[in-house]
């Protein structure tokens, strides 16, 4: 998930995507195990809103 990807980097993110799909569960479920990161990080990352907006993303 690109969105991760500044974050936890393209290999974790694209784990985390593929472990997903292979276990048909939320990317936000399996990155709560396997990135350390909180549901509130997790959330923030993955607003649909945000990633969908143009420009730079102000954190």
């Amino acid at each position: 998930m690109p969105a991760l990807n500044p974050v936890i980097g393209y290999d974790k993110g694209v784990a985390t995507t593929k472990q997903a799909c292979k276990d048909k569960r939320p990317i936000i479920d399996v990155g709560l195990e396997t990135n350390g990161l909180t549901r509130a990080e997790l959330q923030k990352l993955l607003d649909p809103l945000s990633l969908t907006r143009g420009g730079i993303r102000e954190e």
